[in-house]
């Protein structure tokens, strides 16, 4: 088994945020954290003649391919979307998935109902170019959810996401408003473990179990008393699934 990891953050978030969990797995791997920020920035000319997809998910193909030996993919939110979107559409070469509080459709829709109105994310494109630090803040709060009084954490998290243009924010908005991959979840023929929050308020549970339906083979582990950021505020217990699903 190979013992190099991706881990992919969600919208907002760093590639710094996720430094607890990959100092907690850096003693047994090869670690290398990225960003949908970094994603949407990379300009790679050589992925244009990849079969269709994102930008973000052509930029992952792009990471995976310099590894020597397929890795394990761990992916966050947003980050899980753009994993399943580049594994199901452009085949790179991992040993194994992991998906951190992801959804196959980020809205909500007459037959899926496992998502946010679509009208929520427009509000929150437009209300970036006029008042971030709300818009953020606001997100945030629900993120970090059942934790509901760590205001110094909110502000941290949002300072963080303002390091990010408001280009790259909006389109990520963009992203998750567009992509409907319940279709492509069949072609995924890696082992895929499917982690969840309880009590996740920006993509519910039910989401993580559409995906453990659909993605055959998959298994699904579900936290009690943990919310959307679980990766952040509970990095031992991700990193304790991680080594018991890849055997190491």
């Amino acid at each position: 088994m190979n013992n190099r990891i991706i881990i992919i953050a969600g919208w907002a978030h760093t590639a710094e945020d996720l430094s607890a969990l990959c100092s907690m797995l850096s003693t047994k791997y090869d670690v290398q954290a990225t960003s949908t920020a970094r994603l949407f920035s990379a300009v790679d000319t050589g992925l244009q003649s990849l079969p269709p997809a994102s930008q973000y998910a052509k930029a992952l193909y792009g990471i995976i391919s310099k590894s020597k030996e397929p890795p394990i993919l761990v992916a966050w939110s947003m980050g899980a979307m753009i994993a399943i979107e580049a594994v199901a559409k452009l085949s790179p070469e991992i040993s194994r998935l992991v998906l951190v509080s992801g959804t196959a459709r980020f809205c909500a829709g007459k037959d899926y109902p496992h998502g946010v109105p679509e009208q929520n994310l427009r509000a929150m494109t437009a209300g970036l170019e006029n008042k971030p630090d709300e818009i953020l803040t606001s997100f945030f709060h629900d993120a970090i959810f059942p934790e509901t009084d760590n205001a110094l954490a909110v502000e941290k998290k949002t300072r963080r996401a303002l390091s990010q243009s408001i280009d790259c924010l909006s389109d990520g908005l963009a992203y998750l408003r567009h992509i409907d991959l319940r279709q492509e979840l069949p072609k995924i023929q890696v082992p895929t473990l499917i982690v969840h929050g309880n009590q996740d308020k920006i993509i519910p549970v039910q989401a993580g179990q559409f995906l453990k339906d659909n993605i055959a083979g998959s298994h699904l582990v579900v936290h009690e008393n943990t919310g959307h950021t679980l990766i952040l505020d509970r990095p031992a217990l991700i990193a304790d699934d991680i080594r018991t699903f890849v055997g190491v």
